[in-house]
């Protein structure tokens, strides 16, 4: 995961960004009445935190939340050499499952390439990722999609979406 919180936060996409900020607004409803607010109702505040990002006062304070959950959520993968598996799953159009794994689980062919052959299973990490342009951000860690209406809240997927 990237150190810089800029970098971090423009890596995932404005869905996954609007319900961080909600759910940490639902969780400190007082940074509402902050003196460095202009927002007047949570959901001006969500999204304002959404779409500035670091550049806000309160992002410090959100960004500290964020980043230990996200922690928590990508575990062992933090730091790992990743690759992605063959091939992406389609969600709905353009969001897709991604699934990564640890490179150094796979052994080396003789070559020293490295290749997921059939049968062999690891541990990986499931990414909802959604398309923006020419690029894909990320939109859910694991098997959640952020709830983007008041009260927030995070919809579980069906597992078997995600193999």
């Amino acid at each position: 995961m990237r150190e810089d919180a800029e970098g971090a936060w423009t890596g995932v996409d404005d869905d996954l960004r609007l319900g961080l900020g909600m759910r940490w607004l639902e969780a400190n409803p007082a940074a509402l009445h902050h003196p460095v607010v202009t927002e007047r109702d949570h959901e001006a505040l969500a999204a304002a935190l959404a779409a500035s990002g670091p550049r806000h006062p309160l992002f410090p304070s959100l960004w500290r939340v964020t980043r230990r959950g996200l922690i928590e959520a990508l575990g062992p993968f933090l730091g790992q050499e990743l690759s992605a598996s063959v091939r992406p799953r389609p969600l709905a159009p353009g969001l897709e499952v991604v699934r990564l794994f640890q490179a150094s689980d796979l052994p080396p062919e003789e070559d020293g390439i490295r290749l997921w052959q059939p049968g062999v299973e690891l541990p990986s990490l499931a990414l909802v990722m959604s398309q923006h342009g020419e690029g894909w951000r990320v939109h859910a860690p694991g098997a959640w999609l952020p709830v983007t209406s008041w009260p927030p809240g995070l919809d579980e997927l069906d597992v078997t979406l995600l193999d």
